[in-house]
């Protein structure tokens, strides 16, 4: 399948760690950084590319995009 990605500014997390730490890191972007910056989250998906995954120690590296306005 594919999808367009809409058009926009976007914030990336760049995560390198343990698959057990993305919750972690999603709740520190949310409740740390978020709420620290100029940004707001708009309506627009984000989404999440995937740059290396371990299957062997389950650790990945991976970007997540947030769309901001």
């Amino acid at each position: 399948n594919t999808c367009v990605i809409q058009g926009g500014k976007y914030a990336v997390y760049h995560f390198k760690g343990k698959v057990q730490q993305i919750y972690a890191a999603y709740q520190n972007l949310f409740n740390v950084w978020f709420p620290n910056v100029e940004y707001q989250l708009d309506e627009r998906y984000g989404f999440e590319i995937y740059r290396d995954i371990n299957c062997d120690t389950m650790e990945m590296v991976l970007d997540i995009y947030f769309p901001i306005k």
